[in-house]
């Protein structure tokens, strides 16, 4: 056990070893509930929009140092990207790597440095540590590309977004201050609030239609889609009426 104290905090080795302490204590917040797992991707997404602040507020000057912050920031996540490290979130992927790092280092240090004795300690310690960094960028992406579909964010559909579409009535009628339907959204069924100023136009199991959200009543208005038929069906009736027969000339 001392010999392996002695090796992981000796160098180079020690940095590994502190950054990945510094990790295991992020964890320990993040199990806690004291920091979000996606705290230094927002932080990330921040410096952008700062850079982009930076680069409207200031002068030529500032803008251009700003401009090319930003474009050093974003080249970076494209390499990321490139190298597979960005399927998970960044916390993730830093711990895997420098775990993964770490591993090599101490393996490295203990079976190939004592094959290298003949070249200076400084340059097979230096060597190892670039070594085991290169090593675990296809190790990370590899072991990180099963964990991606884990951390994917599926937002639900703003108020916007669900004009136009159709519905379900839930409750037994809907008028100007009561109704319930159910609305399909992301593989499940939304309960909404709805609302029509005729009492008797749906009934439970109707399909309505949502028109419009109004913000004073909390709910969306909706029509019955039989309603709308009609009136499709009556306009088309009513274009056909208006066009002439054409009878062929004798």
């Amino acid at each position: 056990m001392t010999a392996f104290l002695e090796q992981v905090l000796a160098f180079p080795t020690v940095f590994l070893s502190a950054g990945l302490t510094i990790v295991v204590i992020y964890w320990g917040f993040v199990i806690a509930g004291a920091l979000d797992i996606d705290t230094f991707d927002l932080d990330l997404d921040l410096d952008l929009d700062g850079a982009a602040d930076g680069a409207v507020e200031g002068g030529a000057e500032s803008a251009g140092e700003a401009a090319e912050a930003a474009e050093g920031v974003q080249s970076g996540f494209g390499l990321l990207g490139t190298l597979g490290l960005r399927r998970a979130p960044f916390t993730v992927t830093f711990s895997l790597l420098l775990l993964a790092a770490w591993v090599f280092c101490v393996l490295g240090m203990q079976y190939v440095a004592p094959l290298l004795g003949m070249l200076p300690s400084v340059v097979v310690s230096g060597a190892i540590f670039a070594a085991s960094l290169l090593l675990a960028v296809p190790v990370t992406s590899i072991s990180s590309r099963p964990l991606g579909p884990l951390f994917i964010t599926h937002e639900a559909d703003g108020r916007s977004d669900l004009i136009g579409r159709t519905c379900r009535i839930d409750t037994g009628t809907v008028d100007g201050v009561f109704g319930q339907a159910t609305i399909e959204e992301n593989g499940g069924w939304t309960v909404i609030q709805v609302r029509n100023p005729n009492a008797n136009a749906m009934q439970r199991g109707d399909e309505a239609l949502i028109i419009a959200y109004d913000d004073g009543l909390e709910a969306f208005r909706v029509e019955p889609m039989q309603h709308r038929d009609d009136e499709a069906s009556r306009a088309s009736t009513a274009q056909t009426r208006a066009t002439p027969s054409r009878e062929p000339a004798r």
